[in-house]
């Protein structure tokens, strides 16, 4: 067989320009094919920022746009009797739902969570003040009536039928402007808005439950 004869510098010069040649062929083919890739990203990360600007802008006219449509509401009008329980509360739960997700956005307005938690901490401390001050009355009464007691109470009672009106009914009409008082109470505080706290939902549960024990017995 004939030895391979030795290559020139020249030929080993012109096979490493050809190696070159391709490596920077190979280099621009995968420059060719990264570029979509990056195209993509790009157009993603441009996307998600438009994302993100157009939230923030929804977040910063979401208090507007609640009050619009409370008004709306305050503004519809009359409806049938037999939807009225229904739609409240399906506006109620729309509305707590709504103070649950936003409340930052609704600081300030009438819907604002800090503020209506510290409305319903004062009603509950006015009931639970009616409580002990109701205790403290009661307190003081006698637990056996005396005979005479009993004679004058009965008169009392024969007048107030006599002449209904002019006088008062003694201890029931007092404990009823206990109940009275208190569901006033407990209404104001069930029609604020947003959901209560647990702890503030135990302690008027509790105040009612007291209060109801301590009703005089019918005689």
């Amino acid at each position: 067989a004939k030895a391979e004869e030795p290559k020139t510098d020249e030929a080993k010069a012109e096979e490493a320009k050809d190696e070159e040649a391709k490596a920077e062929e190979a280099k621009d083919e995968e420059a060719k094919a990264d570029e979509p890739k990056a195209e993509e990203a790009e157009s993603e990360e441009a996307e998600s920022e438009e994302s993100k600007d157009e939230e923030s802008a929804e977040l910063e006219n979401v208090a507007e746009r609640i009050q619009e449509l409370r008004g709306q509401w305050n503004q519809a009008g009359e409806v049938p009797e037999r939807h009225v329980a229904g739609l409240q509360k399906n506006y109620s739960q729309v509305t707590d739902r709504l103070v649950a997700a936003y409340g930052e956005q609704l600081q300030g307005t009438d819907l604002d969570p800090e503020v209506n938690h510290r409305k319903r901490e004062q009603i509950i401390d006015e009931l639970e003040q009616l409580v002990a001050k109701t205790k403290e009355e009661l307190k003081d009464e006698p637990d056996e009536p005396s005979l005479e007691d009993l004679a004058s109470q009965l008169k009392q009672a024969l007048a107030a039928n006599t002449i209904r009106g002019a006088g008062g009914g003694g201890a029931d009409d007092a404990w009823k402007r206990r109940e009275q008082k208190a569901q006033r109470l407990e209404d104001r505080f069930k029609k604020l808005p947003g959901k209560a706290h647990d702890e503030l939902m135990v302690r008027l549960s509790n105040a009612r439950l007291e209060l109801a024990s301590l009703k005089p017995k019918a005689s």
